[in-house]
């Protein structure tokens, strides 16, 4: 678990948005969004990508009975465009992951 400057978990994400995530985003000319939408771009990746709701459940800590992918992200199931954004982007990723190794 990652912790603040004071040796205690981080019970928030307001101060690394504000000091950390959206100077970053900036810099990169990258459209204003939050951190927390990470998590969804995380899940949708994973999903698109045919890993097993359970896995990505239990990353994300839900529990396995939730519906909160089917809640939540099934509506990039059907935009095409937005998948083949995310698998692009995976495949960039795990490219150059298998570079370095």
């Amino acid at each position: 678990m990652e912790v603040n400057k004071y040796g205690k978990p981080y019970s928030d994400s307001k101060s690394i948005n504000k000091y950390y995530w959206k100077p970053l985003l900036f810099e990169l000319n990258i459209e204003d969004r939050d951190l927390y939408t990470t998590r969804h771009t995380y899940a949708t990746i994973m999903r698109n990508n045919g890993a097993d709701k359970s896995l990505v459940k239990a990353i994300l800590g839900h529990k396995q009975s939730s519906n909160v992918l089917d809640d939540v992200y099934h509506h990039y199931e059907h935009n095409h465009k937005q998948i083949k954004t995310a698998n692009n982007f995976f495949h960039f990723v795990n490219k150059d992951d298998k570079k370095s190794c």
